[in-house]
């Protein structure tokens, strides 16, 4: 990883920026359903505090217990989605979801609490990949993935 804070200081930040609030996450998949094959659920857990519980898409299986780094990313991106969404219907149309389903509902109001909790206790989440590396799995987004193995 020194390697990759080295490139990507950016990185390092958001690394140092978990550490310090002692973040675990973990990492459950949504079994196929009107939500999406691409959902995965995530935990997110620090000593003292209240469990948070994040449905975030992951089209790609970026979320992975070995990567915190990376569940990080994805949290942040979905709270990205949730701040640019009006509402529901925004949101799940900008997933490409059905925003008359009852799970998509769940999620969306799940998500939007857990957003809640998770600013108040931790503060913004550092911006470490732009939309760009992100979308074209370039740069810091390619270093990231490529940092652990996939399981």
């Amino acid at each position: 990883m020194t390697v990759l804070f080295e490139q990507y200081p950016a990185l390092q930040r958001l690394h140092d920026w978990a550490i310090d609030r002692q973040l675990s996450i973990s990492v459950e998949a949504i079994g196929p359903g009107p939500a999406s094959v691409d959902s995965r659920t995530l935990t997110i857990k620090s000593p003292g505090k209240p469990a948070i519980r994040l449905t975030v898409l992951d089209e790609y299986n970026d979320a992975r217990q070995d990567n915190i780094l990376l569940c990080l990313t994805l949290i942040d991106m979905e709270f990205g989605e949730l701040d640019d969404a009006d509402n529901l219907e925004s949101w799940a149309r900008a997933n490409g979801l059905d925003g008359h389903s009852e799970i998509v509902r769940k999620i969306y109001q799940d998500n939007s609490a857990g957003r809640s909790v998770f600013l108040d206790l931790y503060g913004r989440i550092p911006d470490a990949i732009s939309d760009y590396d992100w979308s074209l799995n370039a740069g810091s987004a390619q270093a990231l993935r490529a940092s652990t193995e996939r399981r």
